[in-house]
Formats: C-alpha cells, structure tokens, sequence
C-alpha cells in the first residue's frame, strides 16, 4: 500500500534545479523568465490558485505577472498578445 505523496518533496529538487538556473542567467546580466498567468473568469479559487503561482515563481527567482480578463470573450485576445510579447517565456489560463 502506498502513503501520502508529499508534492513538497517531489517538487523540491525541480525548483532547486530552476532556481540555481534563474541565478546563473542573472549573473549573466539576463533578465528571469516571466510567466503569465491569465485569470478568464471570477472564480475566488481560480484567482488563489493564480496568486499562489505568483508566490511559488517569486520564491524560485521568476517574474510572474497576473493578467485578469474582464469578459471571458476576451481570452483568445489577451492570449495573443501574451503569446505575441517577447517579455514573456510562459504562460498559464486559469480557466475551470
């Protein structure tokens, strides 16, 4: 029988690999990658999940940047330009 899964430590040694990355590219004088988080709908949860990305990217050396899309029509837009700006090395939609 297996026990609990402690994602904490799975995840340890990934983040530790990236954020020894983000501190070598930043001795190079280059900017960290940014994520963008695109938040398309109301839901609390969605938004906890989407400021909890932006503490863990925070933590590991990241830039994050919330971008909140009003009406959710608008995703495909506000994912194009995201896709389209050279700022940004990632991005997540926060949608259920």
């Amino acid at each position: 029988m297996v026990g609990k899964i402690d994602s904490g430590i799975v995840a340890a040694p990934f983040r530790e690999e990236v954020r020894d990355k983000v501190a070598a590219l930043k001795k190079k004088g280059i900017t960290a990658p940014l994520l963008v988080g695109i938040l398309a709908n109301n839901d609390p949860a969605a938004r906890k999940y989407a400021e909890w990305t932006g503490r863990a990217c925070e933590k590991d050396g990241l830039r994050y940047e919330l971008r909140v899309v009003k009406d959710s029509i608008d995703v495909e837009s506000v994912l194009m330009d995201a896709n389209e700006d050279p700022r940004v090395h990632g991005i997540i939609v926060y949608y259920p």
